[in-house]
């Protein structure tokens, strides 16, 4: 039999490009905004089957300076998605930019405006800027397939669409940001499947390209409920929250966790990580009087990085955040989750 090499030629490339179209990558979650600095700041976004993934930025208004950085091949988490980061070098600084995503090919348009904005250089040339904040936690997002029997602890959430129309500069997420259930937490894949799952909620995209956003964790980002640090999974949970998050820094070289610091204004942030560390509840401290949720290593490191605020004398406030309770007034206090009418003392 003869083939015409034109018909076979047209054939193969025809082939090629249903194969191609086949294979195009989707953005499953984001972008959201992390930190941001004076000439820095970080884009976050989770794709799936994407083969490359570009973001392209300029000043507003002048996308003669458009810069573009490429991502190749992003690699799959356990979930089967691509979560990724794009830190964003040498901005300049007090100034808005704008972005665009390209994923194999394709530009992605968005409802909402894609932009965000580097820190102004205040420090000894002018009065700190005013700034407004989100703050929240005990985030139960619904998954009808794990939440548990009756009605489930989640609601609605339509809260987050109002979040994103609030004009606050930055948000500040407390801990519980999302729910392990116990088919989650057994496992590594079922753990990235929930930060993926809970991070592609629909009403929550807006906020994340709104304002940026920093986060602590408590028991229910960690691991089952008032885990403390035998859990078996925590190494995989720290994985996935550095991951899914886009705080400037995480822990210490010697000394593994989720905390750190970040400025805004003339306040300073001293995020704490309760769970990595964390002696279980019930041990008796008249027995083990060096108990503690943060562990020797971060004490010394929060006692040294308030000192270095003062020092710096640029900051007014100091706020340290922590996942749990630290101030009660109720004996005995833990971790509970929230009653099925959404309220509770904690979460």
């Amino acid at each position: 039999m003869k083939i015409h090499r034109s018909r076979f030629l047209f054939a193969f490339f025809a082939f090629g490009a249903a194969v191609a179209a086949h294979a195009q990558g989707s953005l499953v979650s984001g972008p959201m905004l992390g930190y941001q600095a004076h000439r820095e700041a970080l884009v976050w976004l989770e794709t799936k089957d994407a083969a490359e993934v570009k973001l392209t930025y300029h000043p507003a208004g002048e996308p003669q300076a458009a810069r573009t950085l490429t991502k190749i091949s992003p690699p799959v988490s356990p979930a089967g998605t691509q979560p990724m980061k794009f830190v964003l070098p040498l901005l300049e600084m007090g100034r808005t930019y704008e972005y665009a995503l390209t994923i194999d090919g394709a530009k992605k348009t968005l409802p909402y405006p894609l932009t965000f904005k580097t820190t102004r250089q205040w420090e000894f040339r002018a009065p700190p800027p005013d700034f407004k904040f989100i703050f929240g936690s005990c985030a139960y997002l619904n998954d009808a397939p794990y939440d548990r029997p009756g009605k489930p602890y989640g609601a609605g959430t339509e809260i987050f669409r109002h979040m994103a129309a609030s004009g606050a500069d930055f948000m500040l997420w407390g801990g519980d940001n999302l729910y392990l259930r116990e088919a989650d937490f057994s496992s590594e894949s079922g753990i990235w499947y929930r930060y993926s799952h809970d991070r592609a909620t629909p009403d929550l995209q807006r906020l994340w390209a709104s304002m940026p956003h920093y986060a602590a964790w408590d028991d229910h980002d960690y691991g089952s409920n008032d885990a403390n640090k035998s859990f078996e999974f925590k190494a995989v949970t720290t994985a996935a929250f550095q991951t899914y998050w886009g705080n400037p820094t995480w822990g210490e070289p010697d000394n593994a966790g989720v905390y750190g610091k970040f400025f805004w204004g003339d306040a300073a942030f001293f995020v704490m990580d309760n769970r990595t560390h964390r002696d279980d509840d019930a041990l008796d401290e008249s027995l083990h009087p060096a108990k503690s949720q943060y562990g020797a290593k971060q004490r010394e490191w929060l006692k040294q990085s308030l000192l270095a605020a003062q020092a710096l004398r640029h900051f007014t406030f100091k706020l340290i955040v922590t996942g749990g309770q630290v101030i009660t007034d109720f004996a005995g206090a833990s971790e509970t989750l929230p009653t099925t009418s959404g309220s509770a003392r904690s979460c």
